[in-house]
Formats: structure tokens, sequence, C-alpha cells
């Protein structure tokens, strides 16, 4: 790896192909001083060049992670009450019953994950929050309706 020290930019290469090109910004004498360095004010300063598209693609993956478990959390507790229709003790009886009831119960826990994602927690905690809470609002809404219609006679 070649390092060539221009009057404006610093160009990383390797084998002749250009890897990098980052303009001095927090590179200085200090930072040629010694190894370490030198590595963070060049991290640095590509950090600072690239910090829109490493904000969008952290952006893209944290959505793409929240659609995911928001998708594996709906259909597979649909498909977990749907799984339920053979049995008398609930009312469920198709799938888009089942998937609508998740969707109900996933309404307010949803709101609480962004909610505390506004005020600085890290996606994970966010992901946590959103399914304990809806385990939990689906336990409740068991406790209180067993499942079953309000009309229907047992």
């Amino acid at each position: 790896m070649t390092l060539y020290f221009d009057k404006e930019q610093l160009l990383i290469s390797k084998h002749n192909k250009k890897l990098a090109s980052i303009r001095y910004q927090a590179i200085n004498q200090e930072a040629l001083r010694s190894k370490q360095s030198l590595s963070a004010a060049i991290s640095k300063d590509w950090f600072q060049q690239n910090r829109l598209i490493i904000s969008l693609f952290l952006l893209l993956v944290s959505g793409l992670l929240l659609s995911f478990n928001f998708f594996i959390l709906t259909f597979g507790a649909s498909l977990f009450l749907y799984l339920t229709k053979k049995s008398r003790l609930f009312s469920f009886t198709t799938f888009k019953e089942c998937y609508n009831f998740t969707l109900n119960c996933l309404g307010l826990p949803t709101l609480i994950a962004v909610f505390f994602g506004i005020l600085g927690q890290p996606l994970t905690t966010m992901i946590m929050i959103q399914n304990i809470l809806f385990v939990l609002y689906l336990v409740i809404a068991f406790y209180r309706t067993h499942f079953r219609e309000e009309n229907e006679e047992n």
C-alpha cells in the first residue's frame, strides 16, 4: 500500500490502483508523529468525506432490520394463532382474522418502541421493546378475552 501526500489531498493506492483520495482536514504535523495517530486522522478524514453515504447505508440497514423483524413478528404470530383454528377454545377461523388481531396487538408496542427510538435508544433495544411488549399485549388479550368472541356461547 502506498500513501502519496499531495498538496491538497492524500492518495492511497495499492499496486498502482487508486483506493482512496482524502482531502486534508485532521491530517497535520501532529498526526504524522506515530502510525496510530496517522491512521486515526486518515480514518477521521475519510469518515467526514463519506458521512452521507455511511449514514444512508446505516439507515437502509436499520430499515431492513426493522422491516424483517416486523414481517417475522406479524406473520409468525398470525400463523401461530391460525394454527389454533381447530381448537374449540378460540374463535379464530381465518388467517385474515389472525393477521388483523396481530396488527391490532402490535400498534401500541410499536408506538412505544418508536418513542424510545426518538429518545436515542439503539435499534436492538427498540426491537426488544417492541417484541416484549407485543408478547405481553398478546398475553393480556388472551387473559381478558381467551381469544373468543363476546357473543359466543360456551
